[in-house]
C-alpha cells in the first residue's frame, strides 16, 4: 500500500499535540504524561472553554489568553478553536439547553390549558409544541435535498456531433476518483494465512 492510501493514524509517526491532550482528558487506559509546554497549552484551552461557557466574544477570550500567557492574538484565536474541538461548542450545547427548556415550559403550559379547557390556548400551544421540536418534519434526509433541488432539463440532439459535445460537457462535472481495486478478497486471504 502507499502511504497516501493509509489512514492518518497509520501514517503518524508520533502524536501530535491535540492527541496528547486529548489522551490526557478522554483515554482512561492510559495515563497521559504532558511536557510543560503541552501543560500551558492545556491549560490555555481549558481557560478558552470555560470563558466560552459564560457565553464571552471570542475577540475578548482571545485578549484576556493573549495577556495571561503571553502568546500571539492569533496562537490564542487557535486556542479557542481547538478549545471547542476538543471539548464541544459551548454555544451549541447552551442553544440545545434553551430549546429544551422552551420545550417544557411549553408542555407545562399544554397542561394548564387542557385543565382549564382553553381549546383555542391547547392547540396554538401544541402548533407551538410541534415548531420547537420539529415533530412534523420528515425523518428521511432525502426528503430535504430531493425538496429544495432543482429540476435540470437536459436535451440530447439526434446529431452526433452534438451529442459528443453535450456528453462532453456532462462528464466536466463527474469527478473521477482514485480506488484500490480488492477483487473478491480470496487472494489476499490466501497470502495472509501464508
Amino acid at each position: 500500500m502507499s502511504k497516501t492510501t493509509l489512514p492518518r493514524a497509520a501514517r503518524r509517526a508520533s502524536d501530535s499535540t491535540f492527541d496528547r491532550i486529548f489522551k490526557y482528558y478522554y483515554d482512561i487506559k492510559v495515563t497521559q504524561e504532558l511536557h510543560p509546554r503541552e501543560e500551558e497549552i492545556r491549560q490555555r484551552w481549558e481557560l478558552a472553554w470555560l470563558h466560552l461557557g459564560t457565553l464571552t466574544p471570542k475577540k475578548i477570550i482571545a485578549k484576556k489568553i493573549a495577556l495571561k500567557y503571553g502568546v500571539h492574538f492569533t496562537t490564542a484565536y487557535h486556542d479557542i478553536k481547538f478549545a471547542e474541538r476538543l471539548f464541544g461548542d459551548p454555544g451549541q450545547q447552551n442553544k440545545a439547553a434553551k430549546k429544551r427548556i422552551i420545550s417544557n415550559l411549553v408542555e407545562k403550559a399544554i397542561r394548564k390549558a387542557y385543565k382549564a379547557e382553553d381549546w383555542k390556548a391547547f392547540e396554538k400551544l401544541l402548533l407551538r409544541y410541534d415548531q420547537y421540536n420539529d415533530l412534523n418534519r420528515d425523518e428521511n434526509p432525502l426528503a430535504d435535498f430531493i425538496r429544495n433541488r432543482k429540476p435540470v432539463q437536459i436535451t440530447f440532439s439526434a446529431d452526433p456531433e452534438v451529442l459528443k459535445k453535450q456528453s462532453d460537457e456532462l462528464m466536466a462535472d463527474v469527478e473521477d476518483i482514485e480506488f484500490e481495486d480488492i477483487g473478491n478478497g480470496s487472494a489476499e486471504t490466501s497470502e495472509a494465512s501464508e
